[in-house]
């Protein structure tokens, strides 16, 4: 049975027409008694309750209520302010500009968020972990889609890959609209187990984005200066209405289809391993020795940063106790934050130096919950990659029994294999952003955090 979710942008806080897109949407999918995910930026939410609009704001609170950023558009957006701060100076960053935003959409609705839709194309690592640590685990529409195997993906501990599949704004001006958004539809339930449907509300009676006309190409108009978006024709409007609420109604009585939410889809998907035991320890230990990846075994989902996690914690017990543990925490360890050095030459280094190294990565994930770019040994720094591998050895060694005086620590990956088959953040040359502008650093940090990359 396919799952749908409505997913609707609602973001307009300078066009006062804008009030009836919304409406239109949380009344028609209510009258069908469907839930759908209205996505608030703050600022449309507090615009809809200084213009007395409590008639809309009780409609969306039978829908679920998620955030979409304060401001959405205005300058400077994430990744224009991120692009000169450092990984954790950036999430508090970003947490300090959002949280006001955040509790007025919690006030205004009574509910807590589940998801965060990035604004435009902003999404950005720092971003994404900010949101997590925010309890707004599911990113919309993130630049990470469905893994090549169609499985949703855990990216920074946050669930990605519920990209929109359908978006109504596509049918505006086609022939015979009813009847393509079905014929769509139906082909969608044959690739997908969940089909987003999504939509900004705004754009049912606007010609043109709200915030192209004041933001685009890094221009900020100042308030007194605001231009509404342009309007459609009214009895374009309503022909509009007339095949979207027919298609609700369509998709109402179909009997092979369960509407769901994005938190409905986050219950499903969440994280629950706690701790693993030593024969997913060694079999994890094969698997790295095979190629540098996340890995799936037993039902169980594990990146290759929660990997690199795992090793160290059995490899810093080994060194205390002179014996592995029968169970390791499974930690939510997120990828490293810099440049990951690779070592020129094979090294060989002694058990005692190497498990000191152990010891030292441990204590860096348990302040930080991210990897560390290298283990230093000697003066010598050696790359994760390099390192992860050199623990997967030393491990199965320990397994039959042999305690090896000395490790060999050779060249490595710097990242895991996926990383070859997943696209990154691109800024350079969109609406939004200024001529130029292309976020070079995120990208970098988006690519590390490939390591926190796994199957859902």
């Amino acid at each position: 049975m396919t799952k749908v979710l409505f997913s609707l942008d609602e973001e307009d806080f300078i066009t006062p027409r804008a009030d009836e897109g919304v409406e239109f949407w949380a009344r028609v999918l209510k009258e069908n008694n469907i839930r759908g995910s209205f996505n608030l930026v703050a600022e449309r939410a507090r615009v809809l309750r200084e213009r007395g609009r409590e008639d809309i704001i009780e409609l969306l609170k039978f829908h679920e209520i998620n955030y979409h950023s304060d401001y959405h558009s205005l300058h400077p957006t994430f990744p224009e302010y991120l692009e000169e701060l450092e990984w954790e100076e950036g999430v508090r960053e970003v947490i300090k500009r959002e949280i006001k935003g955040l509790n007025d959409v919690k006030e205004i609705f009574g509910q807590s968020p589940i998801g965060f839709m990035q604004p435009g194309n902003s999404g950005t690592p720092q971003v994404f972990y900010a949101m997590f640590l925010l309890d707004m685990p599911v990113i919309e529409a993130s630049f990470l889609h469905r893994l090549p195997d169609g499985n949703l993906v855990w990216y920074c501990n946050s669930l990605n890959g519920l990209t929109w599949d359908f978006s109504f704004e596509s049918y505006f001006f086609c022939e015979n609209r009813f009847e393509a958004m079905k014929s769509d539809f139906q082909k969608l339930c044959e690739k997908h187990e969940i089909v987003v449907l999504g939509t900004h509300p705004c754009r049912l009676v606007t010609s043109e984005f709200w915030d192209n006309v004041n933001f685009s190409k890094g221009q900020n108009t100042p308030p007194e200066n605001y231009k509404p978006a342009p309007l459609y024709p009214d009895h374009f409007v309503q022909e509009l209405m007339r095949d979207i609420t027919a298609f609700v109604k369509w998709l109402k009585v179909k009997a092979d289809i369960e509407f769901i939410t994005y938190r409905e889809v986050y219950d499903r998907y969440r994280q629950t391993t706690k701790w693993v035991d030593t024969d997913i320890l060694f079999k994890l230990a094969e698997k790295i020795l095979e190629k540098i990846d996340y890995a799936v075994l037993d039902g169980q989902s594990f990146s290759a940063s929660e990997i690199f996690s795992l090793f160290v914690w059995a490899l810093k017990h080994f060194a205390v106790n002179n014996h592995l543990p029968e169970k390791i925490p499974a930690r939510r360890t997120i990828g490293p934050t810099s440049e990951i050095p690779t070592i020129e030459k094979e090294l060989e280094v002694s058990l005692g130096d190497f498990l000191k190294g152990c010891k030292e990565a441990n204590d860096f994930i348990v302040q930080k919950n991210r990897l560390p770019s290298y283990v230093e040994i000697g003066g010598v720094k050696i790359g994760i990659g390099s390192f992860l591998k050199s623990m997967a050895v030393c491990l199965l060694a320990l397994k039959d029994g042999i305690k090896r005086a000395n490790i060999q620590i050779g060249k490595a990956e710097s990242y895991p294999a996926i990383a070859e088959e997943l696209p990154l953040p691109n800024y350079e040359g969109t609406w939004l952003y200024p001529p130029g502008f292309k976020g070079e650093k995120i990208i970098k940090l988006a690519k590390l955090q490939f390591w926190s990359i796994k199957p859902a």
